[in-house]
């Protein structure tokens, strides 16, 4: 819970008023997501996080994006088997949130900074391993996360329109009957093909 390892930069965050104290707490609680496995409660823990994913300030969003995606990382922790267990626990509270938290991390991808989509999209394709079918469900009764998914296709960063495909596709990987056809609907799978055929033609030169 948020008592195991997280509670000071947490306890730090919420209360604090000036901007660089939530700045300072939202980083170094992002530093210890990453090497600890931490399992955070829904209210003042994983809702905190989702809130400041759409701050005005770009360094605090940024911060609380990259927590999200740490909380829900099994790969970089040294403990592995813990990391699973603290994952699962954050990706299953996430997916199950009423209110939903989803419309903050669409909120994010919708932002043009090359950061806050980055970390908004490898928090939602941690998000899709650990809980593809509820997942797919909060994002069906959310259409407009998928416009907002597209979108990014349009991104001329590469590493930001190479994750994207990436998302695109595993979004589409085992989805129900409804959310595919709302990705085709919304010219998903052409714009995919599209992509493809101009990489396919620039690179025959």
């Amino acid at each position: 819970d948020n008592r195991s390892g997280g509670a000071k930069p947490l306890d730090r965050l919420q209360p604090a008023q000036r901007l660089d104290d939530r700045r300072d707490a939202a980083a170094a609680f992002c530093e210890l997501a990453d090497t600890q496995p931490l399992r955070l409660k829904l209210d003042g823990g994983l809702r905190l996080f989702a809130a400041i994913a759409v701050d005005d300030d770009t360094g605090l969003a940024k911060s609380a994006l990259e927590a999200l995606a740490n909380l829900v990382d099994v790969d970089s922790k040294p403990a592995v088997e813990a990391a699973r267990v603290a994952a699962a626990h954050n990706a299953s509270l996430f997916v199950g949130a009423d209110p939903p938290l989803l419309p903050s991390i669409v909120g994010a991808l919708e932002l043009t900074d090359m950061h806050l989509r980055f970390h908004a999209i490898q928090f939602l394709h941690k998000l899709l391993a650990l809980e593809p079918s509820r997942t797919h469900e909060v994002i069906l009764a959310h259409p407009a996360a998928v416009g907002s998914v597209l979108t990014l296709l349009d991104d001329q960063r590469e590493i930001v329109r190479a994750e994207a495909i990436q998302l695109v596709l595993q979004l589409a990987r085992g989805a129900p009957a409804g959310l595919l056809n709302l990705l085709a609907f919304q010219g998903a799978f052409d714009r995919l093909h599209s992509i493809v055929a101009s990489e396919l033609e620039a690179a025959a030169g």
